[in-house]
């Protein structure tokens, strides 16, 4: 099994410490020798929000029906971004 290298992502929202992550099986190639299906466990799941800025560690598991696994880890750097404007008009609304 493969995970990807070091993903980098942007916290858009100042009201949202942190980023919304979306994963795709297809992120994580792996092959398995007994031609049966695998399950693929990714930890946060997709669509999990990411709390916080920072690094964050992924783990991908995959198992096949004969309880064989794999296992690869990956980081995720969620870094804070957000227009001066809408900090601005932001601040002066509170």
């Amino acid at each position: 099994m493969t995970c990807p290298g070091e993903v980098i992502t942007y916290a858009y929202n100042p009201d949202i410490e942190g980023a919304s992550i979306y994963w795709s099986p297809d992120m994580f190639p792996y092959s398995d020798n007994s031609m049966v299906d695998v399950t693929l466990i990714i930890d946060p799941a997709s669509g999990s929000i990411l709390s916080g800025r920072g690094d964050h560690t992924i783990t991908v598991t995959a198992i096949d029906q004969s309880m064989n696994e794999g296992t690869c880890t990956f980081t995720v750097t969620v870094i804070g971004k957000v227009c001066p404007f809408y900090r601005h008009n932001h601040q002066r609304s509170k």
